[in-house]
């Protein structure tokens, strides 16, 4: 968890020095971002899920960041005015939702699984009992936080996070380009970086316990280990694929993207 925090900061630090990878548009924004990436981690340190923690967050939110960065170097997004703080919050905050207790409608052993319904979970499990309903849950969150009701584009948000699990399969063509950004940052940051073996372990015990597994379509780990790569290839790098080609244009892009082609 220290480790997590130092690297942290240093994302922080990084958006302090990269503030013209990251579109400015508001002379707060910079402000409302530290505010974010604080506020998610806070948040997250609280996760007891083995995929959806802190660590994930902050691996998640590096490749953000050289996503922006890419960006930059291609004249940047079309939609610069809303872009930045709407960008990180869909990646800081599309798997909160996963944490028991985190929204004020919880009760006891009963969790809102969306915006009418309370399901009651046992206390013998991990967050992610909730995986199917993180999503959801985390657009309540957001929601119901004034400092993000107030700074956040949040039918731009939602939308992101609703299309950002990249175990279910979408129809493509209905996302915005905004949305498959989303889903893309997702999906490198789980295979690139370090520690990969051990995010693959974690992802499908948390899918498992989530009842999730029928998405991914295997019935242990032992096969889901040994048939991931199809999965990549068959699935994943087809959505990856533009943003693994962006992410080419800059040096620690390219570490993201052998990274990646190193694990499959």
């Amino acid at each position: 968890m220290i480790f997590t925090r130092i690297t942290l900061q240093e994302v922080i630090k990084e958006v302090e020095n990269n503030g013209h990878y990251l579109f400015f548009n508001d002379p707060d924004e910079e402000k409302y971002l530290k505010v974010l990436l604080a506020m998610a981690f806070a948040t997250m340190a609280k996760s007891d899920s083995l995929y959806f923690s802190a660590e994930n967050l902050v691996s998640n939110a590096k490749v953000a960041l050289e996503v922006c960065r890419a960006l930059s170097v291609q004249g940047g997004p079309p939609e610069k005015h809303f872009y930045t703080s709407n960008f990180f919050a869909s990646v800081l905050f599309a798997n909160v939702g996963v944490i028991r207790g985190i929204l004020r409608e919880d009760q006891g052993d009963e969790y809102l699984v969306n915006k009418n319904t309370l399901q009651k979970i046992l206390p013998n499990h991990t967050d992610s009992i909730l995986w199917k309903h993180r999503r959801q849950r985390s657009i309540i969150y957001l929601n119901n936080n004034k400092f993000t009701s107030r700074t956040l584009d949040l039918n731009v948000v939602s939308s992101a996070i609703e299309n950002s699990d990249f175990s279910l399969d979408v129809d493509l063509n209905s996302l915005s380009e905004f949305d498959k950004l989303i889903r893309s940052t997702f999906i490198i940051g789980f295979l690139s970086g370090v520690n990969f073996e051990r995010k693959l372990v974690q992802y499908y015990h948390s899918a498992d316990e989530g009842g999730a597994l029928s998405n991914l379509g295997y019935k242990n780990v032992k096969e889901f280990r040994e048939n991931f790569k199809d999965f990549f290839w068959g699935k994943l790098y087809g959505e990856a694929a533009e943003t693994l080609e962006l992410l080419k244009t800059t040096e620690n892009g390219k570490y993201y993207v052998s990274s990646l082609f190193q694990h499959v």
